[in-house]
């Protein structure tokens, strides 16, 4: 019986030994790319498009339990973020920001905040702690970049990709991302980014490609930061791309009776990556701005409080805003609408 068993193993690792390369053979079929290559390609998809609507049904896992919900999004490379949430077609939040500040309404807590648009404060809607430039690149199919001293280029024979590896010495941390060769054009598709021990600080995955403007856009969207407690599914339901956005459509007007309070935080889960188009946020500025200045951002948000609720007054402007050719609707729920 021994010796049977013997045997056995003994076929078993011998087939696992012919079927693996079997699996993990796929050649390159084009010139071997160099780090700047490859490089170029990520930078490319970080700009292009420019700017996104879309209808986006968000999964996230919290410490809580998972996390359900509708969300109607404007985006623009620049910083430029407007998140309607909802749950069975009710409106729960609504987060917005023109690159250098934040502004949210809780519906559930009824108050409203403002503040520095940080990582930790963009993060309110989608869990994704990244400056409002990054969100905006990641939700498009962009990708952010380590800051980094070295970079190298190697072959994913299993998944048939190339694999950029990008190192920042200063803090131990590596950066792979995984790039697919389609059609003649780079794909981003997958990153990682761990620490000197290791461990995964980041990870970023794209899936259900479509095309849009001429730039790959995935409709499938998985953003892991342990560190953050971030764990989000984010799946397209519809996209649009280069889109005229108001400029209206980054500010609300609070309910009647919201209280505004200043929202500051703490970004401790922040990893070095390369600067947004939007720059980076608070370079101008450190810690908390003076205390008279806070109170004049609050008084003009009260200031534009009435005596109708935000999603009233919404709907109301759907219905009175005709809209150009090509242009973006102020809320990204007037698409639902037509």
């Amino acid at each position: 019986m021994t010796l049977a068993r013997g045997r056995l193993l003994t076929a078993l690792v011998g087939l696992v030994g012919v079927m693996q390369p079997a699996c993990c053979r796929q050649v390159r079929r084009y010139p071997v790319p160099g780090p700047a290559d490859l490089i170029g390609a990520v930078r490319k998809a970080n700009v292009q498009p420019r700017s996104m609507r879309a209808k986006v049904t968000a999964d996230q896992r919290t410490k809580k339990g998972r996390l359900k919900a509708t969300v109607y999004l404007l985006a623009h490379r620049r910083g430029g973020l407007r998140m309607e949430a909802t749950v069975l077609d009710n409106t729960v939040a609504v987060l917005t920001s023109d690159g250098q500040k934040f502004f949210s309404i809780d519906f559930k807590r009824k108050v409203v905040y403002l503040g520095p648009a940080k990582p930790c404060n963009i993060a309110r809607i989608f869990g994704i702690p990244l400056r409002p430039g990054q969100v905006a690149m990641v939700l498009m199919g962009g990708m952010p970049l380590l800051v980094h001293g070295s970079a190298r280029v190697s072959w994913d024979r299993c998944r048939g990709m190339d694999v950029l590896a990008l190192r920042n010495d200063a803090e131990g941390l590596e950066q792979k991302i995984w790039i697919r060769r389609v059609r003649g054009r780079w794909r981003v598709e997958r990153s990682q980014v761990r620490d000197g021990k290791g461990r995964r600080l980041l990870s970023i995955e794209f899936k259900h490609f479509v095309v849009r403007a001429g730039s790959w856009m995935p409709t499938w969207i998985r953003y892991v930061q342990p560190a953050a407690g971030t764990d989000v599914l984010l799946r397209y339901r519809k996209v649009e791309a280069d889109v005229v956005i108001p400029q209206d459509a980054y500010r609300i007007d609070p309910p009647a009776g919201y209280p505004v309070r200043w929202l500051d935080c703490r970004d401790s889960a922040r990893l070095p990556f390369e600067k947004s188009l939007e720059g980076s946020v608070g370079s101008k500025r450190n810690g908390r701005p003076p205390a008279a200045a806070v109170e004049g951002e609050m008084q003009q948000v009260r200031d534009r409080s009435g005596g109708v609720s935000a999603p009233a007054k919404a709907q109301q402007a759907r219905r009175e805003q005709g809209g150009g050719q090509g242009a973006a609707p102020s809320s990204p729920r007037e698409e639902k609408e037509q």
